[in-house]
Protein backbone atom coordinates (compact mmCIF):
# COMPACT_ATOMS: atom_id res chain seq x y z
CA UNK A 1 0.00 0.00 0.00
CA UNK A 2 1.77 3.38 -1.00
CA UNK A 3 1.97 6.34 1.44
CA UNK A 4 -1.08 8.46 -0.07
CA UNK A 5 -3.43 5.08 0.23
CA UNK A 6 -2.57 4.99 3.73
CA UNK A 7 -2.89 8.60 4.47
CA UNK A 8 -6.01 8.46 3.21
CA UNK A 9 -7.37 5.17 4.42
CA UNK A 10 -6.13 7.24 8.06
CA UNK A 11 -8.18 9.98 6.95
CA UNK A 12 -11.25 7.25 6.86
CA UNK A 13 -10.92 6.04 9.46
CA UNK A 14 -10.46 9.43 11.92
CA UNK A 15 -14.22 10.43 9.98
CA UNK A 16 -15.76 7.20 11.06
CA UNK A 17 -13.96 7.48 14.82
CA UNK A 18 -15.34 10.91 15.01
CA UNK A 19 -18.94 9.80 13.49
CA UNK A 20 -19.31 7.09 15.69
CA UNK A 21 -18.17 8.76 18.97
CA UNK A 22 -20.44 11.75 18.21
CA UNK A 23 -23.64 9.09 18.06
CA UNK A 24 -22.16 7.95 21.37
CA UNK A 25 -22.09 11.10 22.88
CA UNK A 26 -26.02 12.23 21.61
CA UNK A 27 -27.44 8.82 22.88
CA UNK A 28 -25.81 9.06 26.29
CA UNK A 29 -27.08 12.51 26.55
CA UNK A 30 -29.87 11.66 25.58
CA UNK A 31 -30.19 8.93 28.11
CA UNK A 32 -29.68 11.55 30.85
CA UNK A 33 -32.01 14.34 30.06
CA UNK A 34 -34.59 12.03 29.51
CA UNK A 35 -33.46 9.70 32.74
CA UNK A 36 -33.40 13.53 34.78
CA UNK A 37 -37.21 14.15 32.67
CA UNK A 38 -38.66 11.00 34.17
CA UNK A 39 -37.24 11.50 37.91
CA UNK A 40 -39.23 14.86 37.56
CA UNK A 41 -42.54 12.46 36.68
CA UNK A 42 -42.05 10.98 39.65
CA UNK A 43 -41.20 13.36 41.63
CA UNK A 44 -44.50 14.81 40.26
CA UNK A 45 -46.53 11.78 40.35
CA UNK A 46 -45.31 11.66 43.83
CA UNK A 47 -46.78 15.31 44.58
CA UNK A 48 -49.87 14.69 42.89
CA UNK A 49 -51.17 11.44 45.05
CA UNK A 50 -50.21 13.91 48.03
CA UNK A 51 -52.21 16.65 47.02
CA UNK A 52 -55.96 16.59 48.34
CA UNK A 53 -57.59 18.61 45.16
CA UNK A 54 -56.07 16.10 43.44
CA UNK A 55 -56.64 13.12 44.76
CA UNK A 56 -59.97 14.10 45.20
CA UNK A 57 -60.41 15.24 41.26
CA UNK A 58 -61.58 18.73 42.19
CA UNK A 59 -61.32 21.38 39.11
CA UNK A 60 -58.41 22.71 38.00
CA UNK A 61 -58.74 25.89 39.09
CA UNK A 62 -58.79 25.44 42.58
CA UNK A 63 -55.26 23.49 42.58
CA UNK A 64 -52.53 26.29 42.56
CA UNK A 65 -50.44 25.55 39.25
CA UNK A 66 -47.17 27.28 40.97
CA UNK A 67 -46.85 24.14 42.92
CA UNK A 68 -46.56 22.03 39.74
CA UNK A 69 -44.67 24.26 37.08
CA UNK A 70 -45.22 22.96 33.60
CA UNK A 71 -46.89 19.81 34.80
CA UNK A 72 -49.86 18.33 32.81
CA UNK A 73 -51.93 16.57 35.14
CA UNK A 74 -55.98 14.94 34.12
CA UNK A 75 -58.10 12.54 35.46
CA UNK A 76 -58.62 9.82 33.36
CA UNK A 77 -62.32 9.63 33.20
CA UNK A 78 -64.67 6.25 32.49
CA UNK A 79 -64.60 6.84 29.42
CA UNK A 80 -61.27 7.13 28.57
CA UNK A 81 -61.29 10.55 27.87
CA UNK A 82 -58.53 12.85 29.88
CA UNK A 83 -60.08 15.77 32.60
CA UNK A 84 -56.79 18.51 32.90
CA UNK A 85 -56.91 19.26 36.62
CA UNK A 86 -53.40 21.40 36.02
CA UNK A 87 -51.79 22.42 33.06
CA UNK A 88 -48.57 24.62 32.55
CA UNK A 89 -48.97 28.60 33.14
CA UNK A 90 -47.03 28.91 29.91
CA UNK A 91 -48.89 26.30 28.01
CA UNK A 92 -52.80 25.97 28.53
CA UNK A 93 -53.89 24.68 25.45
CA UNK A 94 -51.56 21.50 26.04
CA UNK A 95 -53.19 18.35 25.19
CA UNK A 96 -51.07 15.41 24.83
CA UNK A 97 -52.03 12.44 22.06
CA UNK A 98 -53.79 9.74 24.69
CA UNK A 99 -54.94 6.26 23.62
CA UNK A 100 -57.91 5.52 25.70
CA UNK A 101 -57.98 3.07 28.05
CA UNK A 102 -54.23 3.04 27.58
CA UNK A 103 -52.06 3.09 31.17
CA UNK A 104 -48.31 4.35 30.81
CA UNK A 105 -46.65 2.63 33.48
CA UNK A 106 -43.06 3.17 32.58
CA UNK A 107 -42.36 6.86 31.28
CA UNK A 108 -43.70 7.10 27.59
CA UNK A 109 -43.15 9.94 25.33
CA UNK A 110 -45.98 10.47 23.51
CA UNK A 111 -47.34 13.16 20.70
CA UNK A 112 -49.84 15.70 20.91
CA UNK A 113 -52.49 16.79 19.28
CA UNK A 114 -52.67 20.70 20.59
CA UNK A 115 -50.60 23.23 22.52
CA UNK A 116 -46.66 24.87 21.73
CA UNK A 117 -45.03 21.42 22.84
CA UNK A 118 -44.67 18.76 19.84
CA UNK A 119 -43.78 15.91 22.40
CA UNK A 120 -44.33 14.89 26.03
CA UNK A 121 -43.10 12.42 28.55
CA UNK A 122 -46.11 11.23 29.95
CA UNK A 123 -46.98 8.43 32.52
CA UNK A 124 -50.34 7.01 34.55
CA UNK A 125 -50.91 6.53 38.18
CA UNK A 126 -53.52 5.17 40.59
CA UNK A 127 -54.31 7.36 43.80
CA UNK A 128 -57.68 5.67 45.41
CA UNK A 129 -60.02 4.64 42.83
CA UNK A 130 -58.73 6.93 40.07
CA UNK A 131 -56.57 6.96 37.64
CA UNK A 132 -54.10 10.11 37.07
CA UNK A 133 -52.03 11.25 34.10
CA UNK A 134 -49.29 13.21 34.28
CA UNK A 135 -47.11 14.72 31.37
CA UNK A 136 -44.12 16.86 30.87
CA UNK A 137 -42.90 18.67 27.90
CA UNK A 138 -40.08 17.66 25.89
CA UNK A 139 -39.39 21.19 24.70
CA UNK A 140 -36.38 21.80 26.80
CA UNK A 141 -35.07 18.31 26.08
CA UNK A 142 -35.47 18.35 22.69
CA UNK A 143 -33.81 21.77 22.31
CA UNK A 144 -30.89 20.99 24.28
CA UNK A 145 -30.41 17.94 21.85
CA UNK A 146 -30.55 19.78 18.82
CA UNK A 147 -28.33 22.07 20.34
CA UNK A 148 -25.80 19.30 20.84
CA UNK A 149 -26.53 17.94 17.07
CA UNK A 150 -26.10 20.28 15.48
CA UNK A 151 -23.07 21.85 17.76
CA UNK A 152 -21.41 18.30 16.62
CA UNK A 153 -22.43 18.51 13.06
CA UNK A 154 -20.05 22.25 12.80
CA UNK A 155 -17.20 21.42 15.06
CA UNK A 156 -17.32 17.89 12.93
CA UNK A 157 -17.39 19.74 9.64
CA UNK A 158 -15.18 22.01 10.86
CA UNK A 159 -12.46 19.03 11.86
CA UNK A 160 -13.07 17.34 8.33
CA UNK A 161 -12.02 20.86 6.34
CA UNK A 162 -9.04 21.30 8.57
CA UNK A 163 -8.37 17.59 8.18
CA UNK A 164 -9.00 18.10 4.43
CA UNK A 165 -6.42 21.11 3.99
CA UNK A 166 -3.86 19.24 6.27
CA UNK A 167 -4.31 16.20 3.58
CA UNK A 168 -3.52 18.52 0.81
CA UNK A 169 -1.12 20.24 2.40
CA UNK A 170 0.70 16.92 2.91
CA UNK A 171 0.46 15.74 -0.70
CA UNK A 172 1.38 19.13 -1.88
CA UNK A 173 4.19 19.06 -0.12
CA UNK A 174 5.28 15.83 1.38
CA UNK A 175 3.93 13.15 -0.72
CA UNK A 176 4.03 14.67 -4.57
CA UNK A 177 7.56 16.11 -4.13
CA UNK A 178 8.62 11.77 -2.94
CA UNK A 179 6.48 10.90 -5.75
CA UNK A 180 8.50 12.37 -8.18
CA UNK A 181 11.65 12.17 -6.33
CA UNK A 182 10.85 8.19 -6.91
CA UNK A 183 10.24 8.93 -10.52
CA UNK A 184 13.15 10.36 -11.03
CA UNK A 185 14.82 8.17 -9.48
CA UNK A 186 13.75 5.63 -11.34
CA UNK A 187 14.49 7.09 -14.53
CA UNK A 188 18.09 7.69 -13.26
CA UNK A 189 18.44 4.10 -12.88
CA UNK A 190 16.97 3.75 -16.42
CA UNK A 191 19.91 4.98 -17.78
CA UNK A 192 19.09 8.72 -17.33
CA UNK A 193 22.32 9.74 -15.51
CA UNK A 194 22.43 13.38 -16.07
CA UNK A 195 18.93 13.67 -14.43
CA UNK A 196 18.56 14.84 -11.06
CA UNK A 197 15.74 14.78 -8.50
CA UNK A 198 13.68 17.70 -8.05
CA UNK A 199 14.21 19.54 -4.70
CA UNK A 200 11.37 21.28 -2.87
CA UNK A 201 11.91 24.64 -1.26
CA UNK A 202 12.45 24.81 2.43
CA UNK A 203 13.89 22.87 4.95
CA UNK A 204 11.18 20.53 5.08
CA UNK A 205 11.90 16.78 5.21
CA UNK A 206 11.66 16.57 1.58
CA UNK A 207 13.45 18.98 0.37
CA UNK A 208 17.11 17.29 2.49
CA UNK A 209 15.97 13.47 1.27
CA UNK A 210 16.18 15.94 -2.71
CA UNK A 211 19.18 17.69 -1.46
CA UNK A 212 21.43 13.92 -0.04
CA UNK A 213 19.92 12.14 -3.19
CA UNK A 214 21.36 14.57 -5.43
CA UNK A 215 24.48 15.00 -3.41
CA UNK A 216 24.67 10.64 -3.10
CA UNK A 217 23.70 10.62 -7.13
CA UNK A 218 26.61 12.93 -7.70
CA UNK A 219 29.15 11.46 -5.80
CA UNK A 220 28.05 8.28 -6.95
CA UNK A 221 28.55 9.38 -10.68
CA UNK A 222 32.11 11.38 -9.22
CA UNK A 223 33.63 7.91 -8.22
CA UNK A 224 32.40 5.96 -11.27
CA UNK A 225 33.97 8.66 -13.07
CA UNK A 226 37.26 8.84 -10.90
CA UNK A 227 37.07 4.96 -11.56
CA UNK A 228 37.19 4.75 -15.47
CA UNK A 229 39.79 7.33 -15.59
CA UNK A 230 42.13 5.13 -13.09
CA UNK A 231 41.41 2.18 -15.28
CA UNK A 232 42.06 4.51 -18.56
CA UNK A 233 45.21 5.82 -16.50
CA UNK A 234 46.26 2.23 -15.42
CA UNK A 235 45.75 0.91 -18.65
CA UNK A 236 47.95 3.56 -20.47
CA UNK A 237 50.83 3.49 -18.02
CA UNK A 238 50.96 -0.35 -18.36
CA UNK A 239 49.98 -0.49 -22.12
CA UNK A 240 53.43 1.07 -23.41
CA UNK A 241 56.09 -1.16 -21.29
CA UNK A 242 53.83 -4.02 -22.59
CA UNK A 243 53.64 -3.05 -26.15
CA UNK A 244 57.58 -2.37 -25.72
CA UNK A 245 57.87 -5.71 -24.54
CA UNK A 246 55.78 -7.62 -27.33
CA UNK A 247 58.11 -5.33 -29.96
CA UNK A 248 61.21 -6.93 -28.54
CA UNK A 249 59.98 -10.01 -28.76
CA UNK A 250 58.90 -9.97 -31.73
CA UNK A 251 62.38 -8.73 -33.00
CA UNK A 252 63.80 -11.55 -31.74
CA UNK A 253 61.46 -14.46 -33.21
CA UNK A 254 62.10 -12.89 -36.77
CA UNK A 255 65.83 -12.66 -35.97
CA UNK A 256 65.95 -9.01 -36.62
CA UNK A 257 68.50 -9.36 -32.73
CA UNK A 258 71.14 -11.20 -34.49
CA UNK A 259 73.88 -9.04 -33.30
CA UNK A 260 75.05 -9.29 -29.84
CA UNK A 261 75.10 -5.34 -29.92
CA UNK A 262 71.21 -5.15 -31.11
CA UNK A 263 70.79 -7.94 -28.50
CA UNK A 264 71.97 -6.49 -25.18
CA UNK A 265 70.47 -3.05 -26.07
CA UNK A 266 67.70 -4.68 -26.52
CA UNK A 267 67.48 -6.66 -23.55
CA UNK A 268 68.43 -2.93 -21.51
CA UNK A 269 65.04 -1.82 -23.26
CA UNK A 270 63.08 -4.99 -21.93
CA UNK A 271 64.58 -4.36 -18.42
CA UNK A 272 63.96 -0.70 -18.09
CA UNK A 273 60.17 -1.36 -19.08
CA UNK A 274 59.22 -4.40 -17.21
CA UNK A 275 61.09 -2.13 -13.93
CA UNK A 276 58.89 0.60 -15.00
CA UNK A 277 55.79 -1.50 -14.73
CA UNK A 278 57.03 -3.24 -11.56
CA UNK A 279 56.91 0.24 -9.54
CA UNK A 280 53.33 1.11 -11.01
CA UNK A 281 52.16 -2.05 -9.45
CA UNK A 282 54.18 -1.33 -6.41
CA UNK A 283 52.66 1.92 -6.16
CA UNK A 284 48.90 1.04 -6.76
CA UNK A 285 49.63 -1.91 -4.26
CA UNK A 286 51.20 0.83 -1.58
CA UNK A 287 48.02 2.72 -2.63
CA UNK A 288 45.29 -0.02 -2.13
CA UNK A 289 47.03 -1.04 1.39
CA UNK A 290 46.87 2.51 2.15
CA UNK A 291 43.13 2.84 0.96
CA UNK A 292 42.43 0.34 3.73
CA UNK A 293 42.17 1.36 7.58
CA UNK A 294 44.68 -0.52 9.00
CA UNK A 295 46.19 0.30 12.21
CA UNK A 296 49.35 2.30 12.00
CA UNK A 297 52.67 1.05 13.19
CA UNK A 298 53.42 3.99 15.22
CA UNK A 299 57.38 5.13 16.87
CA UNK A 300 58.89 7.71 17.47
CA UNK A 301 60.51 9.36 14.45
CA UNK A 302 63.40 11.39 14.85
CA UNK A 303 63.13 14.10 12.45
CA UNK A 304 65.97 16.00 11.88
CA UNK A 305 67.90 12.40 10.98
CA UNK A 306 64.94 11.79 8.94
CA UNK A 307 65.62 14.66 6.81
CA UNK A 308 69.67 14.68 6.80
CA UNK A 309 69.44 11.00 5.45
CA UNK A 310 67.21 12.55 2.43
CA UNK A 311 69.54 15.37 2.19
CA UNK A 312 72.45 12.51 1.85
CA UNK A 313 71.08 10.67 -0.80
CA UNK A 314 69.80 13.84 -2.94
CA UNK A 315 73.65 14.45 -2.92
CA UNK A 316 74.64 11.00 -3.87
CA UNK A 317 72.34 11.42 -6.82
CA UNK A 318 72.96 14.76 -7.52
CA UNK A 319 76.26 15.44 -6.03
CA UNK A 320 76.25 19.68 -8.13
CA UNK A 321 72.73 20.13 -6.31
CA UNK A 322 73.12 22.09 -3.18
CA UNK A 323 70.50 20.90 -0.10
CA UNK A 324 70.00 22.99 3.05
CA UNK A 325 68.74 21.18 5.84
CA UNK A 326 66.74 23.43 8.49
CA UNK A 327 65.19 20.94 11.43
CA UNK A 328 64.23 22.17 15.11
CA UNK A 329 66.33 20.69 17.51
CA UNK A 330 65.36 17.49 19.19
CA UNK A 331 62.18 17.54 16.93
CA UNK A 332 60.08 13.92 16.99
CA UNK A 333 56.99 12.87 16.16
CA UNK A 334 54.64 9.77 16.87
CA UNK A 335 53.95 8.06 12.91
CA UNK A 336 54.47 5.20 10.95
CA UNK A 337 58.37 5.28 9.97
CA UNK A 338 57.88 3.27 6.53
CA UNK A 339 55.52 5.53 5.57
CA UNK A 340 56.32 8.62 6.70
CA UNK A 341 60.38 8.02 4.71
CA UNK A 342 58.21 6.59 1.58
CA UNK A 343 56.14 10.10 1.35
CA UNK A 344 58.97 12.44 2.00
CA UNK A 345 61.54 10.29 -0.29
CA UNK A 346 58.43 11.08 -3.19
CA UNK A 347 58.28 14.47 -2.74
CA UNK A 348 61.63 14.66 -3.17
CA UNK A 349 61.87 12.55 -6.22
CA UNK A 350 59.24 15.28 -7.26
CA UNK A 351 61.62 17.86 -6.55
CA UNK A 352 64.91 16.20 -8.29
CA UNK A 353 62.58 15.76 -11.64
CA UNK A 354 61.18 18.54 -12.23
CA UNK A 355 64.10 20.79 -11.33
CA UNK A 356 66.80 21.82 -13.07
CA UNK A 357 69.76 20.15 -11.23
CA UNK A 358 71.90 23.05 -9.91
CA UNK A 359 68.93 24.13 -8.15
CA UNK A 360 69.21 24.15 -4.69
CA UNK A 361 66.57 22.35 -2.13
CA UNK A 362 65.70 23.46 1.41
CA UNK A 363 64.44 20.89 3.89
CA UNK A 364 62.66 22.14 6.98
CA UNK A 365 61.18 20.11 10.19
CA UNK A 366 58.88 23.05 11.74
CA UNK A 367 56.85 23.33 15.25
CA UNK A 368 53.00 24.26 14.22
CA UNK A 369 50.42 24.62 15.96
CA UNK A 370 49.37 21.07 17.27
CA UNK A 371 51.59 19.70 14.82
CA UNK A 372 54.96 19.24 13.44
CA UNK A 373 55.28 20.27 9.38
CA UNK A 374 57.67 18.72 7.00
CA UNK A 375 58.79 21.42 3.89
CA UNK A 376 60.64 20.52 0.69
CA UNK A 377 61.51 24.17 -0.84
CA UNK A 378 62.62 24.05 -4.17
CA UNK A 379 63.47 27.39 -6.77
CA UNK A 380 62.63 25.63 -9.44
CA UNK A 381 59.83 26.39 -12.52
CA UNK A 382 56.99 26.66 -10.24
CA UNK A 383 53.87 25.14 -10.18
CA UNK A 384 50.46 26.87 -11.93
CA UNK A 385 47.06 26.98 -9.63
CA UNK A 386 45.28 24.55 -11.57
CA UNK A 387 48.17 22.26 -11.46
CA UNK A 388 48.55 22.54 -7.81
CA UNK A 389 44.96 21.57 -6.99
CA UNK A 390 45.19 18.56 -8.99
CA UNK A 391 48.75 17.11 -7.92
CA UNK A 392 48.03 14.50 -5.67
CA UNK A 393 45.55 12.79 -7.73
CA UNK A 394 46.11 9.82 -9.04
CA UNK A 395 47.73 9.32 -12.09
CA UNK A 396 47.40 13.40 -12.59
CA UNK A 397 50.55 15.01 -14.04
CA UNK A 398 50.81 18.44 -15.23
CA UNK A 399 52.76 17.53 -18.28
CA UNK A 400 49.32 15.82 -20.70
CA UNK A 401 51.53 14.30 -23.43
CA UNK A 402 52.61 11.75 -20.43
CA UNK A 403 56.19 11.60 -21.71
CA UNK A 404 58.46 9.15 -19.72
CA UNK A 405 61.05 11.71 -20.29
CA UNK A 406 59.09 14.49 -18.82
CA UNK A 407 57.67 12.88 -15.47
CA UNK A 408 56.56 10.20 -13.73
CA UNK A 409 53.60 8.25 -13.74
CA UNK A 410 51.57 10.78 -11.24
CA UNK A 411 51.55 7.97 -8.21
CA UNK A 412 53.85 9.57 -6.33
CA UNK A 413 52.20 12.47 -4.91
CA UNK A 414 49.04 10.37 -4.46
CA UNK A 415 50.60 8.20 -2.36
CA UNK A 416 51.88 11.39 -0.16
CA UNK A 417 48.04 12.35 -0.01
CA UNK A 418 47.55 8.38 1.38
CA UNK A 419 49.96 8.77 3.92
CA UNK A 420 48.73 12.03 5.38
CA UNK A 421 45.22 11.30 5.31
CA UNK A 422 46.11 7.82 7.43
CA UNK A 423 47.91 10.61 9.54
CA UNK A 424 44.45 12.71 10.09
CA UNK A 425 47.29 15.16 8.82
CA UNK A 426 47.64 17.58 6.06
CA UNK A 427 49.12 17.83 3.14
CA UNK A 428 49.49 20.87 0.07
CA UNK A 429 52.07 22.84 -1.55
CA UNK A 430 52.70 26.43 -2.23
CA UNK A 431 54.72 29.05 -3.96
CA UNK A 432 58.07 29.17 -2.93
CA UNK A 433 59.32 33.31 -2.13
CA UNK A 434 61.59 34.50 -4.81
CA UNK A 435 59.89 31.18 -7.38
CA UNK A 436 59.28 27.68 -7.14
CA UNK A 437 57.30 25.68 -5.06
CA UNK A 438 56.98 24.07 -1.57
CA UNK A 439 55.65 20.90 -0.49
CA UNK A 440 54.68 20.09 2.71
CA UNK A 441 52.85 17.79 5.31
CA UNK A 442 51.40 18.36 8.95
CA UNK A 443 51.47 15.43 11.07
CA UNK A 444 49.45 15.83 14.16
CA UNK A 445 51.65 15.49 17.95
CA UNK A 446 50.66 12.46 20.16
CA UNK A 447 52.16 14.22 22.99
CA UNK A 448 53.91 17.24 23.97
CA UNK A 449 57.04 16.13 22.45
CA UNK A 450 57.13 18.72 19.97
CA UNK A 451 56.42 21.73 22.32
CA UNK A 452 60.24 21.83 23.59
CA UNK A 453 61.96 21.68 20.59
CA UNK A 454 64.00 24.73 19.55
CA UNK A 455 65.83 25.33 16.19
CA UNK A 456 68.90 24.92 14.81
CA UNK A 457 71.14 26.62 12.54
CA UNK A 458 70.69 25.95 8.61
CA UNK A 459 72.85 22.85 7.03
CA UNK A 460 74.42 23.18 4.23
CA UNK A 461 74.95 19.75 2.70
CA UNK A 462 76.22 20.36 -1.16
CA UNK A 463 78.16 16.94 -2.56
CA UNK A 464 76.53 15.04 0.85
CA UNK A 465 77.60 11.15 0.73
CA UNK A 466 74.90 8.95 0.96
CA UNK A 467 74.02 7.97 4.53
CA UNK A 468 70.70 6.55 4.45
CA UNK A 469 68.77 3.39 2.49
CA UNK A 470 66.10 5.55 1.40
CA UNK A 471 65.14 5.35 -2.41
CA UNK A 472 64.95 8.05 -4.28
CA UNK A 473 63.44 7.09 -7.69
CA UNK A 474 64.01 9.96 -10.30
Amino acid sequence: MTLRARLLAGMVGIVVVLGLSSAAIAVTQSRQLYGQLDRQLDAVADTASRTPNLSAGQPRERVSPASFGSVFVAVVQPDGTLMPVVQPSHDPDLRPDYVAGRRYVEPTTIGTVAGDASNVRARTFETGDRLFFVALPTTDVDESLRTLIVTQIVSGALVLAVLALFSWWMIRHGLRPIRKMTESADAIAAGEVDRRVEQPPGRTEAARLGRALNLMIDTTQNAEAKQRRFVADVSHELRTPLTTLQGYTTLYEQGSLSEPAALDDAMRRINDEAGRMRRVVEQLLTLARLDEPLPLERTTLDVGQLLADLASDVGAIQPERTVEVDVAAGLTIEADRDQIVQAMSAITANALRYTPPDTPLAFRGLVAEQSVRLEIEDHGPGISPADANRLFERFYRADESRNRTTGGNGLGLAIVASITNAHNGTHGVSETRGGGATFWMEIPVQSSEASTATAQPLLSQPNAPAASATSLDP
